[in-house]
């Protein structure tokens, strides 16, 4: 959100789950781009994935600039299973 902070101009999606029962109640009472299934973003930001696309973004209509990967460390009880890797990727419109 700090993007959206600094660059107000930019057309942002919150990521709000537009599918979870909790965030229903915002529909109406808050812009509909600020839920993941907003057609008029510029940029999407998706933190950790985990395999599912945001529900909003056309890989025809977006670019990927920029991708990242890396293993999260266990420690503690679960020192010894392996790391679990996040994924950051960010598209913006072509």
């Amino acid at each position: 959100m700090a993007l959206y902070f600094y660059f107000p101009e930019i057309r942002w999606v919150g990521l709000l789950d537009s599918t979870a029962p909790d965030n229903q109640k915002f529909r109406g009472r808050i812009p509909d781009d600020q839920f993941d299934d907003g057609a008029d973003a510029d940029w999407y930001v998706i933190w950790d994935p985990r395999g599912e696309k945001a529900r909003g973004l056309d890989e025809t209509a977006y670019e990927k600039v920029w991708e990242y990967s890396y293993a999260n460390l266990r420690t503690g009880w679960n020192r010894n299973d392996d790391p679990f890797v996040r994924t950051y990727q960010v598209y913006r419109r072509r």
